[in-house]
């Protein structure tokens, strides 16, 4: 996995939540994030780090994947939610 995809990336598991270094340093929730990269959608994911955004990933107790967005514009979030409007 890229650095500059840990970089924008937040992953949330058992309610903590892990971001850069916290993703790298850490084997669990690094496989993780590996494992569900394909939830990134690169066009998506591509303006949020052009925004200096946070893609969100959040592992819900019954398996679930809640995706979110941190610190973008409106605008990219309103597109964001033409895309996954749950």
């Amino acid at each position: 996995m890229d650095n500059e995809i840990i970089k924008h990336l937040e992953i949330v598991v058992g309610g903590k939540s892990y971001s850069g270094k916290e993703i790298s340093n850490n084997p669990e929730i690094f496989e993780i994030a590996r494992r569900n990269q394909i939830l990134l959608p690169i066009g998506i994911f591509d303006k949020v780090k052009a925004e200096n955004g946070t893609y969100r990933l959040i592992f819900a107790d019954d398996k679930t994947v809640i995706r979110g967005l941190k610190n973008v514009s409106h605008e990219l979030y309103k597109e964001f939610l033409s895309i996954y409007p749950d």
